[in-house]
């Protein structure tokens, strides 16, 4: 049985995460192994994104290095993986890399908006689909001029969140490339759509009281997280747990995530 049958053949369920306003913003930790994965999950990451740091802002990773990244995850953590730098003129190849990724065992599949082709055609093509409905999650690109009216029309094509990023992180964080309205009409648009939203790209420890204030569902990090920030360096622990205390921090949920990850680090004897 392919990918796709095999994705097709499951019931169109949301993934196992509660998206609890009451628990925000969530941690998103982009990681690009099963040795990353193991160092973000036990220092306080909420999501694990599978990605592949040295491709792009969405790279993918092979089939196999996202099992991998499942088996050392703690049951019930949530995977989100990529589906590479592929323009939405290629649905069909989207939807085999969609197909590819939840077999492999993510939760959730990250769907890069990338130019050329049309938005509408794409979603329309999506909608025809059951490949994974109920699991999708667009990134929209905020250096690459993004049709937040799309936003509206995402559920009916079977995507369950949506996150802003960045596609050329040399051009700075998100913060530097959109304007404070913007991020605040991007956030309100996912809510009146009725999914979780994201915020991410090239965001740094000093982003986080900004971006927590426009209330995204979940924070997106890698650079922060790597030695020297740089995206392409293996994650270093502490970084990941500055990050986590500082989202605990503006969340008023330092104690608690605090315990949390003293918890994570018994467990694992670090």
């Amino acid at each position: 049985m392919t990918a796709i049958e095999t994705v097709t053949s499951m019931e169109a369920v949301s993934p196992g995460f509660s998206w609890s306003r009451a628990a925000r913003p969530r941690f998103l930790a982009s990681v690009t192994s099963a040795a990353e994965a193991d160092i973000a999950a036990a220092a306080g990451a909420d999501v694990i994104d599978a990605k592949n740091a040295a491709d792009g802002a969405l790279g993918a990773l092979p089939v196999a290095a996202v099992r991998d990244i499942r088996r050392v995850l703690p049951p019930g953590l949530t995977l989100s993986a990529t589906t590479g730098n592929l323009t939405i003129d290629q649905p069909d190849a989207i939807l085999a890399q969609v197909a590819a990724m939840s077999a492999a065992g993510a939760d959730l599949v990250k769907v890069g908006f990338f130019p050329p082709g049309d938005g509408l055609e794409f979603l329309a093509h999506l909608t025809r689909s059951p490949v994974a409905s109920g699991r999708r999650v667009a990134v929209l690109l905020a250096d690459r001029d993004p049709d937040v009216s799309l936003i509206a029309r995402l559920p009916a094509a079977g995507f369950v969140g949506v996150m802003l990023d960045t596609a050329d992180k040399r051009s700075g964080a998100l913060t530097d490339v959109a304007t404070r309205a913007q991020l605040q009409s991007f956030v309100a648009a996912a809510r009146a759509a009725h999914m979780f939203v994201g915020l991410a790209g090239a965001l740094r420890l000093r982003h986080i009281p900004e971006i927590a204030e426009l209330d995204p569902d979940i924070i997106g990090f890698r650079g922060a997280l790597c030695s020297g920030n740089e995206r392409e360096r293996g994650i270093d622990r502490d970084s990941v747990l500055a990050v986590r205390r500082a989202i605990g921090a503006v969340s008023g949920d330092r104690f608690a995530r605090d315990k949390t990850i003293g918890a994570r680090d018994k467990m694992t004897g670090r």
